[in-house]
């Protein structure tokens, strides 16, 4: 990246900020969120699920590098399980199409201390939550439903959506700790 900037700026080569690109960080007001903030919180679940059969512009990237939370639905990258791509493991709980509707708080899952501990979201928060846990659980149930279907014996994929990240207690790291 260093060498493209020295290059760039050699050549005075203009450019365009995106900020429309992805949508990470639910609190960051200079990423794409703004391309969903309209919706009414009832809504966010069912653009997450389908997001694929929608006529909508968004961001083209989703990065999975927070926690994101609503009620007791959680996506963690570190609680995925390392085994997540195997013919036993199950799919991911899917939330509610209500879920952004649902819940105005979040709880953070163990070992939080206090345990059980409801965080207020403000609205703003309540339909971003909604619509990340809803995104990566569809698109990874879609990733895994279709490398189960490719690479299990027939009969042995299991597809049940049941495994529930906020309950695991597992966590791991990049150095694979």
């Amino acid at each position: 990246m260093y060498a493209y900037s020295l290059a760039a700026a050699h050549v005075e080569l203009p450019h365009q900020m995106v900020r429309t690109l992805m949508m990470s960080d639910t609190g960051n007001q200079r990423e794409g969120w703004s391309l969903i903030d309209d919706l009414p919180a009832k809504k966010m679940c069912e653009l997450g699920l389908n997001i694929r059969s929608t006529d909508r512009s968004l961001p083209g990237v989703m990065h999975y590098c927070q926690r994101y939370m609503i009620g007791k639905h959680f996506f963690g990258k570190r609680r995925l399980p390392k085994d997540f791509l195997t013919c036993e493991k199950p799919l991911l709980f899917e939330p509610p199409p209500d879920v952004g509707e649902k819940f105005n708080y979040k709880i953070p899952p163990p070992p939080h201390k206090p345990p059980g501990e409801k965080k207020p979201l403000n609205e703003m928060q309540q339909r971003r939550e909604a619509f990340a846990i809803c995104v990566i659980t569809r698109t990874l149930n879609d990733a895994a439903t279709f490398w189960k279907q490719h690479a299990c014996e027939e009969g042995k994929a299991n597809l049940n959506k049941i495994l529930d990240l906020w309950s695991v207690e597992e966590m791991h790291t990049s150095t694979g700790r």
